[in-house]
């Protein structure tokens, strides 16, 4: 599959006409409501055209898919831990690199209790009521080098969002658009330069991967070329406009001995905005 290198957004929220170009590696940055996640969505939703919606566990002749929200990552796991050993064992060194002291990912099946809402009669008039029901889920845990172990429940919100992701990489079924909302949440700085070097690890080993990311920390970015950098602003009327880093006038005379953070918080955004307007 080529590259995106460019999409073009009409009437789509801020997106009033703007036009976007890609590298295989592109970060958003901005301040908030100027339109990245906006980006980031309308991209989805086109990829979302002709495919099918995915199941949220598999069945036992099929692979799981997890879906953009998480579902699935359990029954992922679980399959991996039978069937890809290798890649499991791949996605917790990466894991490890993330979240230090991280042993090993143990997943086991258990018979949940649920309630689901079940119909009956009611003198002749259709009514609901719950009733006490069991399922079999897939569940998954981290075990760490002092034996201590993490139900997936009691993870931290860094953890799981960096596994999830970590799963798609190193999963059965890979995309080869990654789309991620505030690549840097939950994540302290050097596991937010750990993570873009798995990325580019991973983007080194499959040529036709592409990730578009948005963040609001010059220290993640600081691991970016200004190449790879689009600065998005707001103006009066609410539209979006967007500007490679590079494009800045002044870039030729702040590009040397000057890191791609400390560029974007130095030039800032109002700039796009005087560019869009002449």
């Amino acid at each position: 599959m080529p590259m995106i290198d460019r999409v073009h957004f009409e009437n789509f929220k801020s997106l009033q006409d703007v036009t976007l170009h890609l590298e295989r590696l592109t970060a958003l940055v901005g301040p908030n409501g100027c339109g990245k996640s906006s980006v980031l969505q309308g991209m989805h939703l086109l990829s979302l055209t002709g495919v099918k919606s995915p199941t949220d566990r598999a069945t036992e002749d099929e692979i799981p898919r997890m879906r953009s929200e998480g579902y699935g990552l359990a029954s992922t796991l679980a399959w991996m831990n039978v069937a890809d050993d290798a890649g499991l064992a791949e996605l917790t060194h990466d894991l490890r690199d993330l979240v230090p002291g991280v042993k090993r990912i143990k997943t086991c099946r258990e018979r949940i209790a649920t309630r689901r809402p079940e119909k009956f009669d009611a003198g002749g008039q259709p009514a609901w009521q719950l009733v006490d029901d069991t399922a079999i889920e897939d569940r998954f845990a981290i075990e760490f080098d002092d034996g201590f172990e993490v139900s997936a429940n009691l993870l931290g919100e860094g953890t799981v969002l960096a596994l999830g992701l970590l799963t798609k990489l190193h999963g059965p079924v890979r995309p080869r658009l990654f789309l991620l909302d505030d690549i840097d949440r939950g994540l302290h700085p050097t596991a937010q330069f750990k993570l873009v070097q798995v990325l580019r690890k991973r983007m080194a080993l499959d040529p036709e991967m592409q990730i578009v990311c948005t963040t609001h920390s010059p220290y993640l970015l600081d691991l970016f070329e200004p190449a790879e950098v689009r600065v998005l602003a707001l103006d009066a009327k609410r539209r979006t406009h967007v500007r490679s880093l590079t494009e800045h006038p002044e870039f030729g005379n702040w590009k040397f001995g000057t890191q791609t953070g400390e560029l974007w918080a130095a030039l800032g955004e109002e700039w796009v905005l005087a560019a869009a307007t002449g």
